[in-house]
């Protein structure tokens, strides 16, 4: 919904700020304030996209074909606009009816905000692993192997570190989702 994308725009635009702002390309479109619509304007020449794909899912985009001098012509904005609806689609994205013209011309919102949330997620979950976390070793059910908890996706990492939260709170619901499941916060306040 229009409501959901909107709440989700500061807290998207604050993973955008710090996860690009030791990029030095990225430094002179940064800090996007959560507060206006100037993120708008600060995605039509594609060079945040592009960037944030990458820091999604490394290596997605060459970044040696991204164009980044100060003035762009329409063409290279659109060449980077183009590159990254098709590394987003590469990467699973749900790109349908997003072109570079919905981008730059800025009334598709809650298109652009869809793209934009995606590969927030992506970048979000990306560290929810064992590796990075060892401690999540905690989350094996009985009779569970290491291998069982090693097949789970970040979210479904995500979701059994909130339920064993909740359980050692005293709490005997689960949820099974951060959509409906949450949505009146009792669950975040326990």
């Amino acid at each position: 919904s229009v409501s959901a994308f909107l709440l989700n725009r500061s807290s998207d635009l604050l993973v955008i700020n710090s996860s690009l702002a030791e990029d030095p390309i990225c430094k002179k479109y940064l800090p996007i304030d959560p507060d206006s619509n100037e993120v708008f304007d600060r995605i039509k020449n594609g060079v945040l996209l592009c960037k944030l794909i990458n820091k999604a899912q490394e290596g997605t985009i060459d970044e040696r074909v991204i164009n980044t001098k100060d003035n762009m012509n329409i063409f290279q904005q659109v060449e980077n606009l183009n590159l990254a609806i098709s590394a987003a689609k590469s990467i699973g994205l749900n790109c349908i009816g997003l072109n570079y013209d919905a981008i730059m011309d800025g009334k598709n919102f809650i298109m652009v905000l869809g793209l934009m949330w995606q590969v927030v997620k992506i970048v979000v979950l990306a560290n929810i692993q064992l590796k990075h976390h060892p401690e999540l070793i905690r989350l094996l059910n009985p009779g569970e192997q290491l291998s069982d908890l090693l097949k789970l996706s970040p979210e479904q990492l995500l979701l059994r570190w909130f339920n064993y939260h909740l359980k050692n709170a005293g709490y005997d619901k689960k949820i099974t989702n951060f959509s409906g499941d949450v949505k009146d916060s009792e669950k975040y306040t326990i």
